[in-house]
């Protein structure tokens, strides 16, 4: 058997090409599941392509990229050698059946719990389970992105972790982060650096959670634990994270011993809450607390396609013909309660009368602040342009921004809807939703909006306040009259269509003026910050 060749030394040339190697890499990897999760998105819609098939020939072509990229280190180290590297063979790609095991964990957690990869591929599992079994249903477009996703980080893991435990050079290897931001935990165990050997490459797969931060396994034929300039950082982060718990339970260095790592991690979240995907910012006092305390009941919904009108305006139609529905004029109120139902509020939109001025734009924008609890005031479409111009300027903002969506019907009348920036075959697109009622176009609305008539404000980096519980006054220091409800909650009643149209709400011209000329004061929306997803957290912007 060869002698480890794992003390080599390390220049300052050799750290900038494996650094940069490292780089390539990632980006390589990065690309590829770029050009996965278009297709997979193309192939769910035209649904004239073997799904299977197309994860497959992924999974294989990260493993290729992998042993490329073991091949490229190995001949790096190998010039710093005295010696020559005996040969290594590992041209073979790891089969995908052998990633979908990994991704999906097996049998774990099923009725089929302790069988092996090798009994279900050797066909003695006594329940006739075979590794078709384990495939998902690829019928989604966001959860075949995300598996396909999965197969590519977790096939060129496996083909890493199989080249370094069979080379006879018994390399020591390192967890290295992709993710732009990774989590505490993948931190502290990167922090070590190449401080793996070949033996533990049997843990290796359980250390991971599905692959949610990308890290890879990056072999090493050095001395030094610590050669790429992000393996310093991370070191840096958890070190800090020790050292303040050890200053907070007032021992210092002897405080270590008694310190879990779990605490650790909870600092780490807390001082590096921009650097880390699970960091947990300290924020200011909620802006909603009484809405949040009666109404946040449920946990945060990832996108608008997972809300359905019933589930925002469920009472809308239930008036006899020729009655003015109020539950059928309450859009102000459906465009709120979907962006609230995303963040997890369990609330549905409350009606509006027919002698309910609440629908003045600037009445409702009210309710929604900065999180430094400033308000903002509709971007107009320019005079005379056609409504859809706003299209340009919202594909500036990034992917994730949501809006509410104003627009004058060339008719009469006009609505309000909501809207989000996605990705479609590989470039921004605008996505509108209708949550007022059942079988709309909404992405067909600004063509029927009147030129110069439609308006956007951007509301994913905004929250919620107070004033939208009944009982509480509009934001504005012009004293308005309270308002009749914008939502309501499990318990709370509904309104009945006679009840709605008898309430009469309508601030004066005088308070109107007063009102308004607070809002034209107010700051126009930015593109300038990040994407904020319905659970509080920055989006990552994709590569």
């Amino acid at each position: 058997m060869a002698t480890a060749m794992n003390g080599l030394p390390a220049g300052r040339d050799l750290k900038r090409l494996l650094e940069q190697a490292q780089k390539d890499y990632q980006a390589n990897l990065d690309n590829l599941t770029d050009a996965a999760t278009d297709e997979i998105e193309t192939a769910i819609q035209r649904g004239d392509i073997d799904l299977k098939e197309l994860v497959s020939e992924y999974a294989r072509d990260a493993s290729q990229l992998a042993n490329e990229y073991y091949d490229q280190l190995r001949g790096l180290w190998a010039e710093q050698s005295s010696e020559p590297m005996p040969e290594f063979l590992h041209a073979k790609l790891v089969d995908p059946s052998r990633v979908l095991w990994q991704v999906e964990h097996g049998f774990s957690n099923t009725d089929f719990n302790g069988l092996t990869y090798q009994q279900v591929m050797e066909g003695r599992s006594r329940a006739g389970m075979t590794i078709d079994d384990l495939w998902p249903p690829l019928d989604n477009v966001d959860d075949a992105q995300q598996f396909i996703a999965d197969m590519i980080n977790a096939s060129g893991r496996l083909t890493m972790q199989r080249n370094i435990k069979l080379d006879p050079t018994r390399p020591k290897w390192a967890r290295v982060c992709g993710s732009a931001k990774p989590c505490a935990f993948c931190v502290m165990l990167a922090s070590r650096g190449f401080a793996y050997n070949s033996q533990e490459t049997a843990d290796f797969g359980s250390g991971f959670h599905d692959g949610h931060c990308h890290c890879s396994v990056v072999p090493s034929w050095g001395r030094d634990e610590h050669l790429l300039a992000r393996q310093a950082q991370w070191k840096s982060m958890y070190d800090a994270g020790k050292r303040e718990i050890s200053e907070a339970e007032g021992s210092g260095k002897h405080a270590a011993p008694k310190t879990s790592f779990k605490d650790v991690l909870a600092a780490m979240r807390r001082m590096f809450s921009d650097k880390l995907g699970d960091g947990v910012e300290t924020r200011a006092p909620s802006l909603s607390p009484e809405l949040d305390r009666r109404y946040k009941l449920s946990k945060p919904l990832k996108h608008f396609s997972q809300l359905t009108s019933k589930a925002v305006n469920p009472n809308i139609g239930n008036v006899p013909q020729g009655v003015y529905d109020p539950y059928g004029n309450n859009c102000q109120r459906c465009c709120q309660v979907a962006e609230l139902r995303l963040r997890g509020y369990d609330v549905i939109a409350a009606p509006r009368g027919m002698y309910d001025q609440t629908g003045i734009r600037h009445f409702y924008i009210s309710n929604w602040m900065t999180r430094d609890g400033k308000q903002r005031r509709w971007t107009n479409c320019a005079p005379r342009r056609k409504a859809d111009s706003i299209l340009k300027e919202l594909e500036s903002y990034p992917v994730g921004a949501r809006f509410f969506i104003r627009g004058s019907w060339k008719t009469k009348g006009g609505h309000v809807w909501n809207a989000e920036i996605v990705m479609k075959n590989g470039r921004k697109t605008v996505k509108m939703y209708d949550f007022q009622g059942e079988d709309r176009d909404p992405d067909g609305y600004l063509s029927r909006v009147k030129n110069g008539g439609s308006s956007y404000i951007r509301v994913d980096d905004m929250f919620p306040s107070d004033a939208l519980m009944d009982g509480h006054r509009l934001n504005f220091d012009t004293r308005l009259p309270k308002p009749t409800s914008w939502v309501i909650g499990a318990g709370d009643h509904a309104p009945t269509t006679s009840e709605a149209n008898a309430a009469y709400w309508g601030p004066s011209d005088r308070q109107i003026d007063k009102s308004w000329g607070e809002y034209v004061r107010w700051s126009y929306s930015s593109p300038d910050a990040p994407a904020v997803k319905p659970n509080g957290r920055e989006m990552v912007p994709k590569k």
